[in-house]
């Protein structure tokens, strides 16, 4: 894979201000980070706030990967917004407890993919495939959740 990804940890960010916690990233986006550097794939990892706030450049990345609790949808749909004002290419991952409810997300965001549950593997495995290459078929890949034309498919 090339390019590089942004890791945004929205854990606790509601809808967009941490109020605790500040100065803590969360295991899930370090864990993410470790996989993409597994597969030595450049990445850093920011907080929700940072990106809201215009501290990081979007454009300086290709793909996003997003580690969210259910009650940051809006801090999350937020930071896709942005993302998506600024770039007209690259994935948009979402994975964090916000996952549990993948019907919510499609409606509300739009993601390329949802992973849902320990992540690493399943995230390995989308490298692996080269889904942040090019698009292709996910019937395969467990543990995500996505949409083929109009349905949300959940493996």
């Amino acid at each position: 894979m090339s390019g590089k990804v942004l890791i945004i940890d929205a854990l606790s960010a509601g809808r967009g201000q941490r109020t605790s916690s500040r100065d803590s990233i969360g295991c899930g986006p370090r864990s993410v980070a470790g996989v993409f550097e597994k597969h030595q794939i450049p990445c850093r990892i920011a907080r929700a706030e940072d990106v809201l706030s215009g501290q990081v450049r979007l454009r300086s990345f290709d793909h996003l990967a997003i580690s969210a609790m259910t009650m940051d949808l809006l801090a999350t749909k937020k930071i896709v917004s942005t993302w998506g004002a600024s770039r007209k290419q690259g994935r948009v991952v979402i994975g964090g407890p916000i996952a549990s409810n993948p019907e919510s997300i499609f409606r509300e965001i739009s993601p390329d993919v949802i992973v849902r549950g320990e992540g690493e593997a399943t995230l390995s495995e989308l490298i692996d495939i080269g889904f942040f290459e090019s698009t292709m078929e996910l019937e395969h890949v467990l543990g995500i959740a996505y949409r083929k034309k109009k349905a949300i498919k959940v493996n």
